[in-house]
């Protein structure tokens, strides 16, 4: 729910209509409301988590994260299946590995190749923001590692 913004003098004090829990507060004060989005945001985004960033220096992480865009063929795997267009098609540069469910929500599936998809900076970045559904990308990942793994046997 998006509340307008509005802003009223009450002496010296200017006043604001908070858009997080619609109370009206000093412009300087963050409410807990908005306080606590914020935390929320800052665990779900990945590259703000220090736990997280220290993750991914790490050599199995390298290892794992190249593996799997081996196994994609360093090809965005939305793109490849015309799946939610994002205006760019074919997508082979800037490609990342992405973790469906984010290490800071699930650090015992960091490494799981059926929790990670190799995608382009604009999937991933849709990805991120919940518009491509989890499920959807863990069945694809799935396909892959399955398709995979019967390649190397």
């Amino acid at each position: 729910v998006i509340r307008p913004i509005a802003r009223f003098f009450i002496g010296d004090s200017m006043l604001k209509s908070c858009p997080e829990c619609g109370r009206i507060h000093d412009v300087k004060m963050v409410c807990k409301a908005r306080r606590q989005r914020q935390e929320q945001w800052l665990k779900d985004h990945d590259r703000y988590n220090t736990e997280a960033r220290s993750f991914r220096r790490k050599q199995r992480w390298k290892h794992t994260s190249e593996r799997t865009r081996d196994r994609d063929n360093h090809l965005c795997q939305l793109c490849i299946r015309n799946m939610y267009s994002v205006g760019v098609s074919l997508n082979h540069r800037d490609v990342s590995v992405h973790h469906i469910l984010p290490v800071s929500r699930r650090p015992d599936r960091a490494l799981d190749p059926t929790n990670l998809i190799t995608l382009c900076a604009a999937h991933h970045t849709a990805a991120d923001a919940g518009c491509v559904p989890a499920e959807v990308l863990e069945s694809i990942a799935r396909e892959q590692e399955e398709k995979f793994e019967q390649a190397l046997s």
